[in-house]
């Protein structure tokens, strides 16, 4: 099996360098610094949601004003931002670790995030004990487990893969839970969002579906390679990786012509105003390339 996080240095790789010693202790400042102002967004949004006085959503442009939308839409970036830089924090970490050690690594963290989700975070939000819903943490959880069996692919693999399902999950939106039958709830756990039914008849709602978060965490540790290049070719891929993304993004969005269903097929929008939270092929392309620029700027 290939171990994708050997990947060091060799005379037959001129590209690459031993990685930097900021890598080979183990901690990236500017991934956490990033990481940091991405949960405390996500910190301000939800007090706000608890708090507000305002008795419509932010994204209601009828009643909105600009700067409750814009505090609003940014943290729907959020999400798929702290999946990428948890996957390439992941990577790096792997460096220092066998192949088990990270498959150990993953799967306790990711089995702590979802019993967390379904016990302590789920009850502050809904004030249930136990399930809650299935939120970000949840998503957190499971993306982990499933990139410590992906992990164990060859890395042009995981970049393939998940570039594939980014790209190309919203070609599945047409397929509405009711058509699997008794299977209805995976479908909707794996890609629908929405309230679902499971198993023993408990009742659910999926926030952020498992499918496009789990390849935005496989594709941000594919991306760990980046850091093993020199300076110059890594800042070079940096810039046109995220430039290229946020074109991408600013082209799917004007024309909304693929990545944002109809609201009965789980969007939320069919203008410029803002996207579904996750399950959208124009979130991830500016997600990744927020975080791809903002590395660009950070580290050296």
């Amino acid at each position: 099996m290939h171990e994708p996080m050997r990947l060091a240095a060799s005379p037959e790789s001129p590209g690459l360098i031993t990685a930097p010693k900021a890598l080979a202790q183990g901690r990236l400042p500017s991934l956490d610094i990033f990481r940091g102002l991405i949960m405390a967004l996500m910190a301000l949004d939800h007090t706000r949601d608890f708090f507000t006085n305002h008795p419509f959503e932010p994204e209601a442009l009828a009643q909105t004003n600009a700067v409750l939308f814009a505090t609003r839409w940014i943290t729907h970036f959020c999400a798929p931002m702290f999946f990428f830089l948890a996957a390439t924090a992941a990577f790096l970490y792997g460096r220092r670790k066998s192949p088990a050690g990270l498959r150990r690594f993953l799967w306790t963290r990711g089995v702590w995030l979802i019993l967390i989700e379904f016990t302590v975070v789920g009850t502050a939000w809904s004030f249930n004990f136990p399930w809650g819903f299935f939120g970000v943490i949840w998503a957190l959880g499971a993306s982990m487990l499933i990139l410590a069996i992906v992990a164990g692919l060859r890395m042009q693999w995981i970049m393939i893969l998940s570039i594939l399902v980014i790209a190309g999950h919203n070609t599945l939106d047409g397929l509405r839970p009711q058509q699997f039958g008794s299977l209805a709830w995976l479908w909707t756990v794996l890609h629908a969002r929405g309230g679902a039914v499971l198993p023993f008849g408990a009742r659910q709602f999926v926030l952020f579906p498992l499918i496009p978060l789990a390849c935005v965490m496989t594709a941000g540790y594919a991306f760990g390679q980046v850091y093993l290049l020199d300076r110059d070719r890594r800042r070079q891929l940096m810039i046109r990786l995220g430039l290229g993304l946020t074109l991408t993004f600013l082209v799917l969005r004007l024309t909304n012509l693929y990545g944002n269903p109809p609201e009965g097929l789980g969007g939320v929008s069919q203008g410029i105003s803002t996207p579904s939270p996750v399950s959208k092929r124009h979130l991830s392309c500016f997600s990744m390339s927020r975080s791809i620029l903002h590395r660009c700027n950070s580290f050296s």
